[in-house]
């Protein structure tokens, strides 16, 4: 039985597809606190498509893209800097993409337990902290929303963050991770 040829555009898009989320997570680590981590990944797509033909099949894509990304992230920060922000030095950037990229399958395991321990948040939690890490952190608009003080909510983050934590770690313990 013949296997077929593998088209090296279904498997770049699938590749892509199931890579974006780890690729935008890595873009936002790489940026961390400077602005335009939402340009830098789209800008990171734009290149991986531009750059397709030379990915082969069968290769590591991860690998490949994440290494593009990188490039492009020190590229913004390096403009940045030019423009006067005040951002990590690239020495630093690249000590932490070498961290991210070497323990890839830990960090799939805590991001699937804290996935998990969020779902388990009543909804009231789960708005407050999407406010605070989905939106930007627009902890006074929603403290205005709901008729609370902005010290409240944070006080409230606080909490949750060492509740999350707890479970995230119960949650690995029970995988039989280190938690």
């Amino acid at each position: 039985m013949d296997e077929e040829p593998v088209d090296p555009m279904r498997e770049f898009v699938r590749e892509l597809t199931e890579h974006q989320q780890a690729l935008r997570t890595f873009v936002d680590y790489l940026m961390m606190g400077a602005p335009g981590a939402s340009d830098v990944a789209q800008e990171v797509n734009l290149l991986l498509w531009e750059k397709r033909a030379q990915f082969k099949p069968g290769t590591n894509f991860r690998a490949w893209a994440f290494t593009m990304a990188r490039y492009v992230a020190l590229g913004h920060r390096r403009k940045l800097r030019r423009d006067g922000a005040l951002v990590f030095d690239p020495d630093l950037i690249e000590r932490l993409a070498d961290e991210w990229e070497a323990e890839p399958d830990e960090r799939e395991r805590k991001l699937a337990a804290l996935d998990h321990c969020l779902e388990q948040l009543p909804d009231e939690d789960l708005k407050l902290v999407r406010a605070r890490y989905g939106s930007h952190g627009e902890i006074e608009r929603l403290a205005g929303e709901i008729g609370k003080t902005s010290g409240s909510l944070r006080l409230r983050l606080f909490r949750l963050r060492a509740a999350l934590k707890q479970c995230v770690r119960a949650e690995l313990k029970l995988e039989g991770g280190l938690g």
